[in-house]
């Protein structure tokens, strides 16, 4: 983690360097996605997750091909376990709430000249939970019940593709996929797998 937080930051102090023109963006965003979790602990099949995450975000050019983002905002992830028909819980549903706090993006911009950009990048971050909702339901009525703990930030590592589309002289437009890595701790035997796409509106400044 901090070879990766050196590297990124060496590499924005270099591309900073390239640039001519910078220009300065900010914007909104929300990002729907899925994610599985993987570790030695887990037994059966893979259990498929949704998660819906939203946040703003700034973002500043370096040189024509390259700029960087940072955002902030949060995370929700849901999953449910269903239980077989000869049991009395039916079903369990969770909801977890985490902080997304500064994700770094690079992007490199393939045709920066154009109306529509397609753009590659590589992004660290962390995030930290805040709250879990557990709700059990037996016999068809529901129980829920609350956790709060003071656990530790997770760094978040994550691989992207994306568009960026001029809509008007200062908005844009963007569609951006990305995969991602949570969880990544000695202290944890389960790894989040998590791919969000997020769709958002930037405004240039």
């Amino acid at each position: 983690m901090k070879f990766l937080c050196c590297l990124l930051t060496g590499f924005l102090f270099f591309t900073n360097g390239l640039s001519q023109e910078k220009t300065n963006e900010i914007g909104l965003f929300v990002s729907p996605g899925t994610y599985f979790l993987t570790g030695p602990a887990l037994l059966g099949a893979t259990h498929y997750n949704y998660s819906i995450g939203f946040g703003g975000m700034y973002q500043r050019g370096l040189s024509d091909h390259f700029r960087y983002r940072l955002s902030i905002g949060g995370m929700y992830e849901f999953s449910t376990t269903h239980f077989a028909p000869e049991q009395t819980v039916d079903k369990i549903r969770y909801k977890t709430f985490y902080f997304e706090l500064i994700p770094v993006q690079i992007h490199y911009l393939i045709n920066p000249q154009h109306n529509v950009q397609a753009y590659v990048g590589l992004s660290a971050g962390v995030r930290k939970f805040f709250r879990s909702t557990t709700t059990v339901y037996e016999d068809g009525q529901p129980s829920s019940s609350m956790l709060v703990k003071n656990q530790p930030v997770e760094f978040i590592p994550s691989v992207i593709i994306g568009m960026n589309c001029k809509i008007g002289e200062y908005t844009s437009l963007f569609l951006q996929p990305e995969y991602r890595i949570a969880g990544i701790s000695k202290f944890s035997n389960a790894i989040r797998h998590g791919i969000n796409v997020q769709l958002g509106l930037s405004y240039t400044l």
